[in-house]
């Protein structure tokens, strides 16, 4: 049973990274730089228990930062799931809930192309707590 701390929140969330989303082998990154290893985190976003401790683990640490945000994103497909489970979830983190906000890099040929979805007064949009 997963513990019901920051602590035992982000812990989870780490093994889930290294059970589902590292993979061990030859890979050719697109820098064309070779690794050892790839890191799919899609693999834990995706998934139910992943996408609730990221969003946990998310609120947490804007929780510990003193971090006021009105929405949270990124561009789009890779931050995607992560700002939506944040938005589902901080309803109930007792405080006022975070809009998902998404950017894409390209514009594509639509009515609102290149438009941010979701953006309003405060954003925040840094997911390198999971590297770290």
């Amino acid at each position: 049973m997963m513990s019901d701390t920051p602590e035992g929140r982000r812990a989870r969330l780490r093994d889930l990274l290294r059970e589902r989303a590292i993979n061990h082998g030859d890979f050719t990154l697109a820098s064309d730089r070779r690794s050892s290893y790839y890191l799919d985190g899609r693999l834990v976003t995706l998934h139910h228990e992943g996408a609730y401790l990221v969003a946990c683990v998310t609120l947490d640490t804007l929780k510990r930062e003193r971090i006021e945000a009105d929405a949270i994103g990124g561009l789009t497909m890779g931050a995607d799931p992560m700002a939506g489970a944040v938005a589902a979830v901080s309803p109930t983190w007792r405080g006022p809930p975070c809009r998902p906000s998404s950017a894409e890099r390209r514009p594509k040929g639509t009515a609102l192309a290149g438009a941010s979805k979701g953006t309003c007064a405060r954003v925040t949009g840094s997911w390198s707590w999971m590297t770290s």
